[in-house]
């Protein structure tokens, strides 16, 4: 019986670094998609979008903090099991939401 696919998003990777430092992990089992440009979250289309292009992902890794991560986009992710950031902390991150999954 074979592991189950992994969905990661590499969130405003403006630079493409991001996708290296994944693609040797369980190459077999993680699928990446790459987001190159950051919704404006400024107004609920744009929140939305978001949330509609996340929906499918059980890993996030955004960079820094260009993509707020209210607690109304968290619980809108159903699938979401692990969100990471770069850089020590993340002020755009709703860490009680992100703590209550």
């Amino acid at each position: 019986m074979s592991a189950p696919t992994l969905e990661l998003a590499i969130l405003d990777d403006y630079q493409n670094i991001g996708f290296r430092h994944f693609e040797k992990v369980y190459p077999e089992r993680l699928q990446i998609s790459v987001f190159l440009d950051t919704l404006n979250m400024k107004d609920s289309k744009g929140k939305e979008e978001l949330i509609k292009r996340l929906r499918p992902f059980t890993i996030i890794s955004t960079m820094r903090e260009r993509t707020p991560f209210p607690a109304d986009v968290i619980n809108a992710l159903p699938n979401l099991k692990l969100l990471l950031t770069t850089g020590m902390g993340n002020a755009a991150i709703d860490m009680n939401a992100a703590a209550e999954r």
